[in-house]
């Protein structure tokens, strides 16, 4: 049982959760909740460690997860340091930390959705759970962007990010160009209906950011900007809702 906001066990793992430096120096994660923590053991990921909250140690959810990770060192916090620890309203006192996949980088085979300068964590949660429910594999996001593996896209991907390959701090105008498939920009100023465009063959998606859309540097790689029909009155989509129309609808046009 840890009491003491002054041990080095918690301390390391507060840094942890707060700080996507430390995370890409230790490549590892915190991943918080139960849901969560299940979702990573079933996609064959083992914890490095377990960590409890006082109250949630003997629990049924508790005792589940240790049972499904028996090789992880196991910490209890107390219920105060937890909920400190916690980036949740209603914490369920477990969560884990996590090796930060790192897939073999190879010449990807399949669609692709580059993601440039995406700031709001809710939003790239999003994006990435529509792109794994869709069956995508890849996910290339730039440098400046919010990190991938922080407390609050975890949480909005619910898993997501253990059934995609994603590629972080890329320099994402070398990336789109090296791509060899077609390349559609969305942006709501675009001409041709995303609707109207063939998604039959490879493609990769490129969304900007909120606000700022896609940087010059990168729309000059693509082959076309594509949009949204909105015959309403709207502002832009946000992200999410926007990567979301765009992949299913080339799951649509390929069923």
């Amino acid at each position: 049982m840890i009491r003491s906001r002054d041990n080095a066990t918690f301390k390391g793992l507060k840094k942890l959760s707060r700080s996507a430096r430390e995370r890409r120096r230790l490549g590892s994660a915190v991943i918080e909740g139960e849901r969560l923590v299940e979702a990573c053991l079933r996609e064959g990921g083992e914890p490095a460690r377990v960590v409890l909250s006082a109250g949630a140690e003997g629990r049924e959810g508790g005792e589940r997860i240790l049972r499904l990770a028996p090789k992880a060192a196991v910490t209890i916090l107390d219920n105060a340091l937890f909920r400190e620890l916690s980036t949740l309203s209603s914490p369920d006192g477990i969560l884990a930390v996590v090796g930060i996949p790192r897939r073999e980088r190879r010449r990807e085979k399949g669609d692709v959705l580059f993601l440039d300068g995406l700031q709001d964590p809710g939003n790239l949660g999003t994006v990435l759970r529509s792109a794994a429910a869709s069956g995508l594999e890849t996910v290339s996001v730039s440098s400046g962007s919010v990190d991938p593996w922080s407390p609050k896209v975890l949480r909005g991907g619910m898993g997501a990010h253990f059934f995609l390959e994603i590629r972080e701090e890329q320099d994402l105008a070398a990336a789109v160009e090296d791509f060899d498939g077609q390349v559609l920009v969305l942006d709501s100023l675009g001409t041709t209906s995303v609707f109207e465009s063939d998604l039959r063959k490879r493609t990769a998606f490129v969304l900007g950011g909120e606000g700022a859309g896609v940087s010059p540097e990168v729309a000059k790689t693509a082959d076309r900007v594509v949009a949204i029909p909105m015959p309403g009155w709207s502002e832009p989509l946000n992200a999410a809702v926007a990567a979301s129309i765009c992949l299913f609808e080339l799951v649509r046009q390929r069923r």
